[in-house]
Order: structure tokens, then C-alpha cells, then sequence
């Protein structure tokens, strides 16, 4: 247990109707007998008149809330104070505080990482509640829960468990070689459980891209020739007038952004300049500028009026094109698109949800978009990664048993650092302090 008390303000910034400051630690309790001049019980809302424990000086009337470790959040004693959400309040109730020994102002996510170090929550856990923390989507909440609930966590046990398996019976073989019953014994099973293993492995990391799009969102660059309706479907996605819409060829240079979610996917939706080749130097410009975003995004919507392809070359081989045919009111009721355009008319909306939908479906590159992905973050995958390399070369190890139970202890310790059961002071420092300091 840390022999500090920590405390800092666990809801919104002032001024609110209600500020909780939260204190944590072996002095909580004591902190708070002190300034409620009373007793407290577990769990036990108490309106209190909370004063300095100089003078005597009233900061407010609060409710008083302790929580006696390990049964709370951070697994230490903890005391929430629900006072006015004044500036004034908060920060009185800091200079109180402050006043008490071994009591000093919280770190960003320091609330977290001591309940990650009282094992009451995994570092996949923590990673869910800095995401749900983070969510402004739909789909990134229901993800950030899954994680949060231990979904990843109950995964890496059931791996854990199945490698752990397999290093028994080969150091087994090991130990007892001399032994006929154990040394000419070959277990047929072995292959297959580290084949369920890998099978198992490669299911997860298949939807590391699409955890990665929900967490992070993705950028979707409209490209098309100038006058295709581009600035006219950003304002129309986006519900608001983004960009200036002009029969003017050119109106566009600098590249536009709005954010919008689609289908629970946050997603930096750009327009761009017209593509043409133009003597004019600020256009090319924009021309220029309007290649390398899309170079970098996710995706291309590709726009025009009459259907005309996207030029070779624009765009790399490997970059997922949506082609659109725009301002379909205005054309020919017998005028049909050409096959595998979809098509759109931003001034009456046809076509939009069906884009919106083809839009989530590419990003997250799975038929399944509504569902949240087991993993999300890079050092997750990583070690998942690790893991899976060292079980695939295994089987190549099998006529040398020893060097096999290394590797397997190898991948049960990739296992282990992905869900924080090994101390890595770096990974730890970067994972909590990405969360507010009231957490």
C-alpha cells in the first residue's frame, strides 16, 4: 500500500451543481473524520459541515461518502466528498487537504494505477476505462465496456491456461525421461491444442484493425474533379454547412474537415480540391494537398456526375475506393449509373445511408460493424503477436524438448505482460498517463 493519501477532483471541471473530490489512502479516513468533525461508516451517505481543522473555518455542506479498502475502487480507504461545484469550494477543499500530513494532490491516473496495483483490475481493464473515458461514439463505449469487463483479460487466461498445459507434459518427458511410461509416451493431442492456440490467436488479431478504427477513428478523404458535388456531400454527411458551395470550379483549395460518426465509427470525413491540372498556383497547390491526404486515409470516396473513373495513379493499388455518381435528381429519370457506383444526391439525401453504410462497412474492412473487437491498442496486439510467433515455431522444436519449454514459458510471459501480471515501469507510466488526474 502506498503511504501517501492522494486526492484530486473525480468529476467535472467548475463551476457544476455538484463537484466530488475523492481522497485515497492510509489517511483518508482520518483526513475526513477531521474535517467532518465526526465519525464515518462504511458506506454511508452523510450530510456533513465540512471545516478547516485550523480555525474552524465552514467550506461547505457536503454529503460524505467512505468506501474502507480493499472493497473500493482503488482497493485502499477511500472518502469522496460531494460538495457545491463552485471554483471557490474546490479549491478551499484542496487547501484543507493539503493541509494534512502525508496528503498531496493526485497524478494523472494515479486513482487507476493504485487499483491496478491492488489487483483490482488488469491492465486491459484499465486500458477499457482510459477508452470509455475517451468514448464519443456509441460503438468506442460498448468497446471500451467489453474491455472493461475483462474480455480480453478471461481470453489470455483461457491461452495462458492451454500453454501452461502443454509445458507441463513436455517438461514432463524432461524430468521423468528415464522413466518407460513417461519417455516413450507421445501425446497425440499436443499438435492440435497448439494448433487451437494459434487458431484462437489469429481470430483476435483479425479484428485488430477494426478495434483500432473504433478507438481511433479513421480519416476518409472525397476526391473528384471540380464541381462533382464534393463540399456538397461533406455538408450533407455532416448535417451543417462545412465547406462553401459554389458553381464556381476551384471554390475548394485547402483541404476541409468535419468530424462525423458513422455507425458508432468516428470518422474525419475531408474534401478536398477539385483534381485538374490548372496554371493557377494556389489550385495545384490544393491539388497537391488534396493527394497527400489522401495518400494517408483510410479510405477514398471517389465522386463525379457522369461516372467518369478515377484517374490511374491517384491513389495506391491498395487503397479502399468507394465510387459515387452524384446529383442523380438532376439527371435523366432513364439514366442508370454505371456498375459499382453507388448513387447520390446530396440535395435530397438518396443514396446517403446506403454511403454511410458502405463507408463503416470498408473502414472496419467485417460484415459484423456493430459488434466492439477484443483488442484496440498496439501494445496489445503486440503481445498477442509474440505470443502466437513463439507457439507457430513450436512444432520445429518438438525433437528438443528443453528448448520447447522455453519457448512456451517465452509465450506464457507475452501473455502475462498483456495483461500487466509482469511490472514494466515504462509501459505502465505511458498506459495511466493518458487518464485525467481525477482518475
Amino acid at each position: 500500500m502506498a503511504l501517501d493519501t492522494i486526492y484530486a477532483l473525480a468529476s467535472g471541471s467548475p463551476p457544476c451543481a455538484v463537484s466530488i473530490v475523492r481522497v485515497s489512502g492510509p489517511r483518508a479516513r482520518p483526513t475526513a473524520e477531521a474535517l467532518t468533525r465526526r465519525p464515518l461508516e462504511p458506506r454511508a451517505a452523510r450530510l456533513a459541515a465540512l471545516r478547516t481543522s485550523g480555525t474552524g473555518e465552514l467550506i461547505d455542506r457536503g454529503v460524505v461518502l467512505y468506501f474502507p479498502g480493499p472493497a473500493s475502487f482503488t482497493g485502499e480507504d477511500v472518502v469522496e466528498f460531494q460538495v457545491h461545484g463552485s471554483r471557490a469550494i474546490v479549491a478551499a477543499m484542496y487547501r484543507a487537504l493539503s493541509m494534512f500530513e502525508e496528503c498531496r494532490p493526485a497524478k494523472p491516473g494515479e486513482f487507476t494505477r493504485r487499483a491496478f496495483e491492488n489487483g483490482k483490475m488488469d491492465l486491459t481493464m484499465a486500458e477499457g476505462l482510459a477508452d470509455l473515458l475517451n468514448a464519443e461514439t456509441d460503438l468506442q463505449r460498448r468497446q471500451a465496456h467489453t474491455m472493461m469487463e475483462g474480455g480480453i483479460r478471461d481470453q489470455a487466461e483461457q491461452w495462458r491456461r492451454g500453454i501452461i498445459s502443454i509445458l507441463a507434459q513436455i517438461e514432463a518427458r524432461i524430468d521423468f525421461a528415464e522413466e518407460d511410461d513417461v519417455a516413450n509416451t507421445e501425446n497425440p493431442d499436443m499438435s492440435r491444442s497448439l494448433s487451437e492456440l494459434t487458431n484462437s490467436m489469429d481470430a483476435v488479431l483479425a479484428t485488430g484493425d477494426r478495434g483500432a478504427s473504433i478507438r481511433d477513428g479513421a480519416s476518409v478523404v472525397i476526391l473528384g474533379p471540380p464541381n462533382a458535388g464534393k463540399s456538397s456531400l461533406l455538408n450533407a454527411l455532416a448535417a451543417r454547412d462545412v465547406a462553401i458551395v459554389t458553381p464556381i470550379a476551384g471554390t475548394t483549395r485547402d483541404p476541409i474537415e468535419a468530424q462525423i460518426d458513422i455507425h458508432g465509427i468516428p470518422v474525419t470525413l475531408v474534401d478536398t480540391a477539385g483534381l485538374r491540372e490548372s496554371a493557377d498556383q494556389i489550385e495545384s497547390e490544393g491539388v497537391s494537398r488534396a493527394l497527400r491526404r489522401a495518400a494517408a486515409a483510410r479510405l477514398v470516396i471517389w465522386i463525379s456526375d457522369n461516372d467518369a473513373r478515377l484517374p490511374a495513379g491517384v491513389v495506391g493499388d491498395d487503397m479502399a475506393v468507394l465510387n459515387v455518381r452524384s446529383k442523380v435528381d438532376l439527371s435523366p429519370p432513364e439514366t442508370n449509373p454505371s456498375a459499382g457506383f453507388i448513387p447520390i444526391s446530396s440535395r435530397t439525401g438518396q443514396g446517403l445511408d446506403t454511403l454511410l453504410r458502405r463507408i463503416s462497412e470498408t473502414i472496419l474492412d467485417d460484415a459484423k460493424i456493430f459488434e466492439p473487437a477484443l483488442v484496440s491498442r498496439s501494445r496489445q496486439l503486440g503481445q498477442i503477436r509474440r505470443a502466437r510467433s513463439i507457439l507457430d515455431g513450436i512444432a520445429k522444436s518438438t525433437g528438443r524438448p528443453e528448448l520447447a519449454a522455453i519457448d512456451l514459458k517465452a509465450a506464457v510471459a507475452a501473455i502475462d505482460n498483456l495483461i500487466g501480471s509482469i511490472d514494466n515501469e515504462t509501459v505502465l507510466d505511458e498506459v495511466f498517463s493518458s487518464f485525467c488526474i481525477g482518475k
